[in-house]
């Protein structure tokens, strides 16, 4: 089932090559996520009538130099918080007690102090493995072709050093 999700651009700041970008659909509208409440408990507004904070206002940092358009697009596509939204659909179409049921396996944590362990290095020496296999194919893929294309070879010798993914050669 296709969904709508509205957005607006609400500032950018050129500096931190960033914007803030509201999101809201039709059933959790923007007045709905607001988060600018007056002691009467009214949505407070800018002067375009829009609420001044929503749950939904979202920054986004562009790492790329010379965006364009459609990336920009995309990018706030991409970003668009879909199931948060739909959990503030939920919270507004469905009872307290069905909401409270899909989330009560949630309730063994509450009050309850936890600890993990975890290894700093894992991830480092995960990638670096990934890194060198992929780098070892590249070199054997090249060598090869070296190989078994002799008018593209690299020196006088007919010989061939083969890297293998544990970073051993034989020749």
């Amino acid at each position: 089932m296709n969904k709508t999700i509205s957005y607006r651009v609400l500032s950018k700041n050129d500096e931190e090559r960033s914007i803030i970008v509201r999101y809201w659909n039709d059933v959790a509208t923007e007045n709905v996520l607001s988060t600018s409440i007056d002691v009467n408990g009214d949505v407070m507004l800018t002067p375009n009538g829009w609420p001044i904070r929503t749950r939904t206002d979202y920054n986004i940092t562009f790492y790329e130099t010379d965006i364009s358009i459609n990336s920009i697009i995309a990018r706030i596509k991409d970003s668009a918080p879909k199931k948060f939204l739909q959990i503030m659909e939920n919270k507004l179409t469905k009872t307290a007690e069905e909401i409270a049921e899909e989330f009560s396996n949630v309730n063994s944590f509450i009050g309850i102090t936890n600890s993990f362990e975890y290894d700093d290095n894992v991830r480092y020496n995960q990638a670096l493995s990934n890194v060198n296999t992929s780098f070892n194919t590249i070199v054997n893929s090249v060598l090869n072709y070296i190989h078994y294309n002799p008018s593209l070879s690299l020196s006088n010798s007919n010989s061939s050093v083969y890297i293998n993914n544990d970073g051993s050669y034989n020749n």
